[in-house]
């Protein structure tokens, strides 16, 4: 039996063109972060390196003594309350601690006028009990370890149960010395 070969049968293989290989050579850029990121996420001890990419992405820097809510407000420090709130963060590194920050809101917008620190009946580094904030308090704070900035279950229970106390407020979060999660 003859072999039918058709008239433009070519031999050689062709060489891709240039749209196929720049879609070829992204699909690898992309395989390559893709296989990296995983291996990272991996490679990092824990959940940390997930958690921490996380946390960044729900906090917000301290610029010019104004921190964004995420919420679509801004929390604005007067600059004594924001010295003293960094007293505090600076001296408890080794455990968690607790705030109330006073001053007012306006919409969504709050300015932190002043702290009150209440009763701490204890302390570690992953949680801190204590005696609830004073009803005027517009944002009851907390501190988590470094750069850990995600809000827990018992954090949102217990701003969701302060928010009946005052409706008003906002819970927060502080995970550097600038940088803060508000919720609730």
């Amino acid at each position: 039996m003859e072999k039918v070969i058709p008239d433009d049968f070519d031999p050689e293989p062709k060489e891709p063109g240039r749209m196929q290989k720049f879609f070829d050579r992204l699909a690898y850029i992309v395989m390559t972060l893709v296989l990296l990121f995983l291996f990272l996420s991996f490679l990092v001890p824990g959940e940390g390196f997930l958690s921490f990419l996380a946390g960044i992405s729900a906090s917000s820097t301290l610029d010019d003594l104004q921190v964004d809510t995420k919420r679509g407000g801004i929390v604005t420090f007067q600059e004594d309350a924001y010295v003293q709130l960094l007293e505090i963060y600076n001296t408890e590194q080794e455990h968690e601690f607790k705030v109330c920050l006073q001053g007012e809101r306006n919409g969504d917008d709050f300015l932190v006028t002043g702290l009150t620190v209440p009763v701490i009946y204890d302390q570690t580094v992953f949680s801190v009990h204590s005696a609830r904030c004073p009803a005027e308090t517009i944002i009851p704070l907390h501190s988590h370890p470094f750069r850990r900035c995600i809000p827990s279950e018992q954090d949102l229970r217990s701003q969701e149960s302060f928010s009946r106390t005052n409706p008003e407020s906002l819970g927060a979060l502080m995970c550097e010395k600038d940088r803060f999660t508000f919720y609730g």
